[in-house]
């Protein structure tokens, strides 16, 4: 999910800035993390299973590496928070 996405909800909501707004998109934000990570899991597992040559079609190889690039960069994109920092979470 977006940060903005979650701005954009957060804003649609009777009461933007209450608590139980803010702790119910968390709620989402992390469960859309939570799949994000798993499927990178997932993708760096078959990687180093084909890299022990279990497999050894290069163009595969390259196409699952490219994957999990990006959703590496899908995940990096959502840490870095939103503007008015109900979600700033920092990648340490």
């Amino acid at each position: 999910m977006e940060i903005e996405r979650i701005e954009e909800i957060q804003k649609t909501t009777a009461h933007p800035n209450s608590v139980s707004v803010q702790q119910a998109l968390l709620t989402v934000w992390n469960e859309c993390e939570q799949s994000l990570t798993k499927e990178n899991e997932e993708l760096r597992a078959d990687v180093e299973r084909l890299e022990l040559g279990r497999e050894t079609d290069e163009e595969v190889i390259n196409q699952l590496e490219a994957r999990v690039k990006e959703l590496e960069d899908k995940l990096n994109k959502n840490h870095k928070g939103t503007k008015g920092g109900a979600f700033t979470r920092s990648c340490d």
